[in-house]
């Protein structure tokens, strides 16, 4: 990790690079300087999938060949009645992982692992929340968003509270360019704001708009979706100037539109959320303009041919050449992946387990020249469904390995510090965090 001597010369290299941009009046008031650029490092964690790409994994992260019967390491979460959890986060060495239950009352948590062995290095518990949102990490800082209206800047090293700040619920904040792009305000005015990543105070913020849903950051732009007010509207997405908060460009092309948007230099990708017809779109990310687009039927009849099941398109991870799409179907039919050509939208290649029951996949992280997911088996049958872990080739979709898990995980797994992170979770609703290196 760079010492603080580097990383304030590089800071003072990065706000020289500024000098001459367009300054942080914002659109609305403020006193506050301009933001200084703090140097982004290859082990923060910005986005819930680690990047806009929404790959899961750090750039070199790959596993070691091979994935062993027996994990590395597991250590067990201390909580009863677990209902929900999200993948893990993994930034210098520490693993957090949010979850939610009840035990007396309900709470949300977020615990810090160290990863070379599992032992807990220290946890936080809200006892106002209902939702385990996932965390951003950066510069020995983790951002946190309760599920009682507060955003937390959480000491990495202990998670003592740095500062706090209130705002609408369910749009964590996302750490890039000098800034915490978040919410301020309340549900009923909500506010789009840049905060300074240290104190927690304002640099811009834009006056009431509606509600906005906060998407993600390329090396240019934050990206934001704000919904429409009433049915005369629709809804849009934002490319967002990180230094003025202006918007530099909008579209309706994805409305409505499913998360995530994944963004990678050169091109921005999302899928809408129209039942009947579903549509996979390319824009320009300087333009919003449409490059390609790819329109598909998701519908598929339930078991008595009346009712249908309505598919979806997560987008997955983008690399540099390769789109990966995880085509759901709630586990009523076979999940299947398709890698797509990011430039044409071309189909490269189809995974999918096809059996006498339906297999379900977790969402699928890419690392190195392979993809790595978890598969739940049966999740209508009377018994506690079975579970895999697997790997794929990035390059032709061939499976690799595939090892069984002795408790099923819900959720896709992790790549970070040479090891394979999957959460699982027992009958009983007790979570376990197993490492395989």
């Amino acid at each position: 990790m760079p010492s603080p001597t580097r990383r304030a010369l590089l800071a003072a290299a990065g706000t020289a690079a500024l000098a001459g941009c367009t300054s942080l009046d914002g659109l609305v008031g403020r006193s506050t300087p301009d933001p200084a650029p703090f140097l982004h490092e290859p082990t923060d964690w910005a986005h819930p999938r680690y990047d806009a790409g929404n790959t899961g994994a750090a750039p070199g992260a790959a596993a070691p060949e091979g994935l062993p019967d027996e994990p590395a390491w597991t250590a067990s979460v201390e909580a009863d009645g677990v209902d929900h959890v999200h993948p893990p986060v993994v930034a210098d060495g520490v693993i957090y992982l949010p979850f939610q239950g009840y035990d007396r009352e309900e709470f949300v948590r977020l615990v810090a692992f160290d990863a070379s062995a599992g032992e807990e290095r220290w946890r936080l518990g809200r006892s106002e929340g209902v939702h385990p949102y996932t965390p951003a990490v950066a510069r020995e800082t983790v951002y946190w968003l309760t599920d009682g209206n507060r955003r937390l800047a959480l000491n990495a090293a202990d998670g003592s509270v740095r500062w706090a700040r209130g705002g609408p619920n369910h749009r964590r904040p996302i750490p890039a360019h000098g800034v915490l792009f978040d919410l301020a305000g309340s549900s009923t005015d909500p506010r789009l704001v840049a905060r300074d990543p240290d104190t927690g105070d304002t640099y811009w913020r834009r006056g009431n708009e509606g509600e906005w849903r906060l998407l993600g950051a390329d090396g240019e732009r934050f990206y934001a979706r704000l919904d429409a007010q009433d049915g005369n509207e629709a809804t849009r997405l934002h490319a967002i100037d990180p230094l003025t908060g202006e918007t530099r460009w909008e579209t309706d092309r994805l409305a409505p539109f499913l998360e995530p948007l994944v963004a990678r230099e050169g091109r921005v990708f999302g899928t809408d959320g129209r039942p009947d017809s579903k549509r996979l779109v390319a824009l320009d990310p300087a333009t919003g303009e449409e490059e390609w687009s790819v329109e598909r039927d998701l519908q598929r009849p339930f078991d008595d041919g009346e009712r249908l099941v309505n598919g979806d398109q997560p987008l997955a991870a983008l690399t540099d050449d390769t789109l990966l799409v995880h085509v759901d179907f709630h586990g009523i039919y076979d999940d299947r992946i398709e890698a797509r050509d990011p430039a044409s939208g071309e189909v490269r290649w189809t995974y999918a387990d096809e059996g006498d029951v339906p297999v379900s996949f977790g969402r699928p992280v890419v690392a190195g020249d392979r993809v790595y997911l978890t598969t739940v088996t049966d999740q209508r049958g009377d018994g506690w469904p079975s579970g895999s872990l697997r790997t794929l080739s990035l390059a032709d979709g061939s499976e690799r390995e595939r090892v069984p898990l002795d408790t099923p995980s819900f959720v896709g797994p992790v790549v970070a510090d040479g090891r394979c992170l999957v959460v699982t979770r027992d009958e009983e609703r007790r979570l376990s965090l197993v490492a395989r290196a």
